[in-house]
């Protein structure tokens, strides 16, 4: 079966999946390819410039089968996190589907990433993935089914492998699957149409997988 035939077929079905990062490029097609899946999208990114593009995302995973809204969070704070959960959960239900798809970091080579931006890209990443899948594991453990999506980009991506290989093993038992998708020189639908498919029931026997998509990634 191939990752188009698992997502058409919406697999998702009235699950709920809290996508970070939502206001565009790659969050944003994520939300819509699980949208498509079935999924009731809470779509969400920062406020101020991105309230407006995350709206429009929210729309587009309405118009594409799903149900969609849009909610402002900054995922690097963990309290503003827990705020996130209780009102996806009070408007949509509990999350069972997490794809910590957050800001890109800068694409410099280590040596000429500066601390500042090297801070960044930790919170952006590592921090936020960390604090949402803390938030949303309890839900999944109860409904005995989870699917944690990493989007790993360079420099900190290694770190978000590691971290899905680690939350892998803890949660195996609960039937929660855990992945780490590595963005590299592709389309941000092609790494949807796999994030999709990695969220969908069918792929039950992944977990702990650092996938490659594209073949520019340097993570």
């Amino acid at each position: 079966m191939s990752v188009t035939e698992v997502v058409a077929d919406q697999p998702l079905s009235g699950r709920v999946a809290l996508v970070t990062g939502a206001a565009d490029g790659i969050g944003r097609a994520c939300a819509i390819a699980l949208a498509r899946a079935g999924c009731h999208v809470a779509a969400c990114d920062e406020a101020g410039e991105w309230a407006e593009p995350l709206a429009e995302t929210a729309a587009m995973c309405v118009r594409a089968s799903g149900r969609g809204q849009a909610f402002l969070a900054d995922v690097t704070n963990a309290d503003d996190v827990e705020r996130l959960w209780v009102a996806v959960t009070a408007a949509l239900g509990a999350p069972v589907v997490l794809v910590n798809g957050g800001g890109v970091p800068p694409m410099l080579p280590l040596g000429e990433t500066s601390p500042d931006q090297w801070r960044a890209a930790v919170r952006a990443h590592l921090d936020a993935a960390f604090y949402c899948a803390r938030a949303v594991l309890p839900a999944m453990r109860a409904a005995g089914f989870g699917r944690i999506l990493n989007v790993a980009h360079a420099p900190t991506g290694e770190a978000l492998v590691l971290l899905a290989r680690t939350l892998a093993e803890e949660e195996a038992a609960h039937g929660i699957t855990v992945n780490a998708v590595v963005a590299g020189d592709a389309r941000p639908e092609e790494i949807a149409r796999v994030v999709a498919f990695l969220a969908s029931p069918a792929s039950d026997s992944i977990t702990g997988a650092r996938i490659r998509v594209g073949a520019g990634s340097r993570s």
